[in-house]
């Protein structure tokens, strides 16, 4: 079983929203904020499985540039979640929570 934990951060770019980890290089995008957790979710669950599939460890990824942390709307997030036998759980108290 191994525990991740990714900070987001919201941008807007032109007509959708991006969120961005602030650990690594990973972002996803919506056409809105509501369906942007989504994407966050089903994004990550897919980075998961791809890398099990490739027989690498998962988000064994850069770190985001760094002029990522301008220019952002809303944030940082925090997403916490658990991978178990290539299993993605998400902790739902945590996901899409602002940080204090």
């Amino acid at each position: 079983m191994t525990e991740y934990t990714f900070h987001f951060i919201v941008l807007q770019e032109d007509d959708c929203f991006v969120a961005q980890a602030l650990e690594v290089n990973l972002c996803f995008q919506a056409e809105s904020r509501e369906d942007l957790r989504y994407e966050v979710q089903r994004g990550i669950a897919a980075q998961v499985m791809a890398s099990y599939q490739e027989g690498v460890t998962p988000f064994n990824l850069p770190p985001p540039p760094e002029e990522v942390k301008e220019g952002a709307l809303e944030g940082p997030y925090k997403v916490q979640f658990t991978v178990t036998h290539n299993i993605v759980t998400f902790d739902d108290d945590s996901t899409w929570r602002t940080v204090q």
